[in-house]
């Protein structure tokens, strides 16, 4: 996982374009996503943060979103309240980036 977003970044530089690498909200335990699920989710957050910070990249960390099971509509998507409430700080947090690494 971590050598193919090494690849992919170094990919995206060699074309030209800023990668921005994004860590995915914390979903809750549930009848498809089963404690290793979880498990392995919270290590690839813990390998994007590890390569944007080795590589220079800019990071979007999401992880301070975490979802109990009854605001889920199934097993991976919030209600539409906590959808667009993720979907809105995702972009105040990518205008961000985007403003510090435009020239």
């Amino acid at each position: 996982f971590e050598a193919n977003l090494r690849t992919l970044v170094n990919a995206s530089r060699a074309a030209g374009r800023i990668p921005i690498l994004c860590t995915p909200p914390v979903l809750p335990v549930n009848g498809i996503m089963t404690s290793e699920c979880v498990v392995r989710l919270a290590d690839a957050t813990a390998r994007i943060r590890a390569v944007a910070s080795s590589m220079g990249v800019p990071l979007v960390d999401q992880s301070n979103w975490c979802f109990t099971v009854a605001q889920m509509v199934d097993p991976y998507h919030p209600v539409p309240a906590k959808m667009h409430a993720l979907n809105m700080d995702l972009g105040a947090k990518l205008r961000q980036v985007v403003n510090t690494v435009t020239p």
